[in-house]
């Protein structure tokens, strides 16, 4: 927490114009000001807030468009607990249009504390729309009190849905029937014979947009796969390797109650094979998987693998 503080106050003093509309260039800072700078980020490095406010109260007076100076003082008065001057002080920043999105979260934070509730998502809003990451308002404390107001959630519900898409992404959870903990045995009447369980843990990762597989075998071997719904190609990709280095990327589709991948590997002789992987959705707590290869150009299948997925389920 600290030290995003230190890096929202003291970095970023200057935010860039477009080329197409440059303003004159600032004069050099004088000697004073580059003093006066220097004692401010040290204050703010050692959290001494008084010497903050200290320092910039002066500077707001004769420099009232010095949006920096505003900005600081506002975050020194907040830290100590002067909520007033500090919603006056990040007010004339946001008009001075000093780092707008930051200035409006904490002006948020500020109208929260005076149990200003009403004014909070609008500035939230502002905020959110100058670029203000959505974890700074979901991780905020200060802004428990607001987040029943049916604006909050609506504000940070449309953020998520933006910044994290495969959460409610339906292509993107067509795979989740295939998550969590598996023993693996033989299919029932299969003519593959798997050995003793394999163990498959499948887990959600990234944000729901990665559907990672670790895979360790009877005899302890073992393998990862990477598998996504791919928003380029419109279709589903697995990207397997295991520890003796065999790989496999193969595209696919969820169609008639089963992910279906289908790709092509080399055989030990440097022959072209058809590969297909296929993933039966057979009820919450059980899959099956199947992998068939053709050597013919796909005129006949030999499967290679029928495993039973069972549900490990938590004691």
């Amino acid at each position: 927490m600290l030290r995003r503080l230190c890096l929202t106050i003291a970095v970023g003093a200057v935010q860039a114009v477009p080329t197409s509309a440059q303003a004159p260039a600032a004069p050099s800072p004088t000697a004073a000001q580059l003093a006066t700078r220097a004692a401010a980020d040290s204050a703010v490095v050692h959290r001494n807030w008084k010497e903050l406010v200290r320092i910039y109260t002066p500077v707001t007076r004769d420099e009232p468009q010095n949006g920096l100076a505003w900005f600081r003082l506002g975050a020194g008065l907040a830290e100590l607990g002067q909520l007033d001057a500090a919603t006056n002080a990040f007010e004339q920043a946001i008009r001075l249009s000093f780092q707008t999105g930051q200035a409006e979260w904490r002006l948020a934070r500020v109208l929260t504390r005076r149990k200003m509730l009403d004014s909070v998502p609008a500035h939230l809003e502002r905020a959110t729309a100058a670029g203000l990451p959505v974890e700074l308002i979901t991780n905020e404390r200060d802004l428990a009190p607001v987040r029943s107001d049916p604006r909050y959630v609506s504000l940070v519900s449309r953020l998520e849905a933006t910044r994290y898409p495969c959460r409610s992404m339906p292509e993107a959870r067509q795979f989740d029937f295939w998550v969590g903990d598996w023993d693996v045995t033989a299919w029932t009447g299969a003519t593959v014979t798997l050995g003793n369980h394999g163990l498959n843990r499948i887990a959600a990762e990234l944000e729901h947009c990665v559907i990672r597989e670790r895979w360790t075998s009877a005899t302890g071997s073992k393998g990862e796969s990477m598998n996504f719904w791919d928003p380029n190609r419109r279709a589903w990709r697995q990207i397997w390797m295991d520890e003796g280095g065999w790989s496999l990327d193969y595209e696919g589709e969820y169609k008639d109650g089963a992910m279906r991948f289908h790709g092509w590997s080399r055989g030990p002789n440097g022959e072209h094979r058809l590969e297909k992987l296929t993933f039966f959705n057979i009820s919450r707590d059980t899959v099956r998987q199947t992998f068939e290869q053709s050597a013919d150009s796909g005129k006949t299948w030999r499967t290679t693998f029928d495993g039973r997925y069972v549900r490990i389920k938590s004691p």
